[in-house]
């Protein structure tokens, strides 16, 4: 049976819109992949919720900002937005909610499913230390004896130079009394010469 025998041709245009108009999470999401797309609208199908366009645009503002959040859904209304913290008191908190029934997805780089079957994983990541992972590789002898050389070295050059500096700047300290005086020597030395030179081209004149 074809569809044209079931529908208008006005219905059957309808129904291609719907299934071809893009999704809230497509509209209001540009930080957060299609597949935690999918993991939320199914966490959501299965407990009866409808995901609104401030969810996905309060998820996409999350995301950009703090890069993973974990969200937490309970019953067909209760939804919240939480940025995932690495320490062992919000992994705790995370696992009372297991218990309290919330269902929750860890979305982000690797969007997931948080569940009693990964649960142990989950709580390794969030509490791992993080030292081993903030550090660069330790440094080498060469490369410290390198350092320390030319530090020395660069003490050395400034410790030299500092009385040279010194010397220089000792000159350059005059009083105001002083550099008026110089001014005033200069500017009767310039005006002595023009009227030299003034009279001079008089003299060749005549």
């Amino acid at each position: 049976m074809k569809l044209g025998n079931i529908f208008s041709d006005a219905q059957i245009s309808a129904l291609k819109s719907i299934a071809t108009a893009p999704t809230d999470a497509e509209k209001y999401t540009s930080h957060v992949s299609e597949k935690a797309w999918e993991m939320l609208y199914d966490m959501a199908a299965g407990l009866g919720q409808k995901l609104s366009q401030k969810f996905w645009q309060t998820l996409d503002a999350n995301i950009q900002t703090s890069q993973e959040v974990m969200v937490c859904m309970k019953g067909k209304k209760e939804v919240r937005i939480e940025p995932v913290m690495r320490q062992v008191c919000y992994a705790k908190h995370l696992g009372q909610m297991l218990k309290s029934g919330y269902s929750i997805a860890w979305v982000g780089k690797g969007s997931t499913l948080v569940t009693w079957d990964n649960w142990k994983r989950i709580y390794s990541t969030l509490t791992a230390p993080l030292c081993s992972q903030a550090y660069d590789t330790p440094m080498s002898d060469a490369e410290y004896r390198r350092i320390k050389t030319a530090r020395r070295k660069e003490q050395e050059f400034y410790d030299l130079a500092r009385p040279i500096r010194s010397k220089k700047a000792g000159r350059c300290r005059i009083s105001f009394e002083e550099a008026n005086a110089q001014r005033i020597k200069s500017e009767k030395l310039m005006f002595e010469c023009r009227v030299e030179a003034r009279a001079r081209r008089i003299l060749e004149a005549l």
